[in-house]
């Protein structure tokens, strides 16, 4: 599940649930529809209970598209299993260092 709301072009967001090739084009069009608005996006992780590649790729391809437009994004309070997956991977840094 995908849920946000905007603050002037701050979005809160937060995903639940499972980050996995299964769900990962519900949760890609639900993200993308808000894409244009969001110019600095945060986006919990704390109620995500599984995520495979299919998760973690999603995530990337969103860190490179904000960095293309010059926006922001902070992925935070990631669950045991985001901050396993990331690790598994190389890729810890790209999980917010304050909030994890």
């Amino acid at each position: 599940m995908f849920e946000y709301a905007f603050k002037e072009d701050q979005c809160q967001a937060a995903i639940s649930g499972e980050m996995t090739i299964y769900t990962i084009l519900e949760l890609k069009e639900k993200i993308a529809a808000v894409l244009a608005d969001a110019h600095n996006m945060t986006i919990d992780l704390s109620a995500v209970n599984e995520i495979d590649s299919a998760g973690i790729q999603l995530l990337l391809a969103l860190h490179k598209n904000r960095l293309k437009h010059q926006h922001s994004l902070m992925l935070t309070h990631p669950h045991d299993c985001v901050t396993d997956a990331f690790a598994t991977f190389g890729l810890q840094s790209y999980l917010s260092q304050s909030e994890s």
